[in-house]
């Protein structure tokens, strides 16, 4: 079964109640995703179009697709291009191309999170089971938040990445050539969450799983150094939603197994701290957020011990 993400551009909150847009994209997170998911999906908002050339190129390749969402607007009042530190204000259509560190209202703002979430919950309604979330940032961004149980899981520098200079064209021959090996890793990862779901001990399922991640690991890494793409390791942080009343849920976040007790590989071993996080938190997120709904965040952490 094929895997698709939802992905935010990288923005967050103001005290004002404006949002930074930072940038259409972040490099590292775009090939993270790349790499392992078979479909991505950039909503596009009607209010604020942003776009980026690694978009375009992604966009006419057919890897990944721009669903539209709001009402089409009849004329655009601005369209501005590979500009940095912009102030929108009140301004309410228009384009950003190639554009970093914009600032924008509150209201279009909302919009683009509200496209974040209604566009995946209309993926994943007409392919269950097939979609995730992913938004560029430390902690889930909603217009609608409210406080709700969850259970975050974390490769913690653990995931090989192609590097940050690797060419997009290459990844997606990488793709072409190793598609059952990125499966077999993909679909294992499925089934550790699903068992760290439905675990009456999370902390014993977490710890069952490890030694079939390291060989996950293993053959990804082998795959990716036979390719001759650089690699970078990078985390995989989850956050798996509507877990109220999961039972054995008394796993603290320093709970945690570091990677040389099981023998990585000499790339993967060598990074400092590098193990697997599993915890149960109570954290904001969009209220209709429901059971397993699963999204991705950039890690916030520098090291554990």
């Amino acid at each position: 079964m094929e895997r698709g993400i939802v992905l935010s551009p990288k923005f967050k909150r103001l005290p004002t109640g404006d949002v930074l847009f930072k940038s259409a994209v972040d490099e590292m997170e775009l090939r993270k995703y790349l790499t392992y998911w078979d479909k991505i999906d950039v909503p596009k908002s009607s209010f604020i179009e942003f776009d980026c050339h690694q978009f375009r190129l992604l966009e006419a390749s057919g890897h990944i697709s721009r669903t539209p969402y709001g009402r089409k607007q009849q004329f655009k009042s601005y369209r501005i291009s590979q500009s940095n530190q912009i102030y929108l204000g009140g301004v309410m259509s228009g384009e950003i191309d190639d554009c970093t560190n914009v600032t924008i209202n509150r209201e279009c703002g909302d919009q683009i999170l509200r496209a974040h979430e209604d566009v995946f919950l209309l993926r994943s309604g007409n392919e269950p089971g097939q979609w995730s979330k992913a938004q560029v940032s430390q902690d889930i961004i909603s217009f609608d938040s409210e406080d709700k149980a969850a259970i975050e899981i974390e490769l913690y520098n653990l995931l090989p990445v192609p590097s940050i200079d690797t060419p997009l064209y290459e990844i997606l021959e990488f793709k072409e050539s190793y598609r059952s090996e990125l499966l077999a890793f993909r679909c294992y990862l499925d089934e550790m969450y699903q068992e760290i779901i439905g675990s009456a001990d999370i902390l014993r399922s977490r710890t069952t799983n490890l030694t079939r991640l390291e060989m996950a690991i293993r053959d990804i890494e082998k795959t990716m150094s036979e390719s001759k793409i650089k690699i970078f390791t990078e985390s995989l942080r989850s956050i798996l939603s509507g877990v109220d009343g999961v039972v054995g849920t008394g796993l603290a976040v320093g709970a945690t197994v570091a990677t040389s007790s099981f023998g990585m590989s000499p790339l993967v071993a060598g990074i400092s701290g590098a193990g697997v996080i599993a915890a149960t938190k109570v954290l904001s997120q969009s209220k209709s957020t429901v059971k397993n709904d699963l999204t991705y965040l950039k890690s916030i952490r520098r090291n554990f011990n």
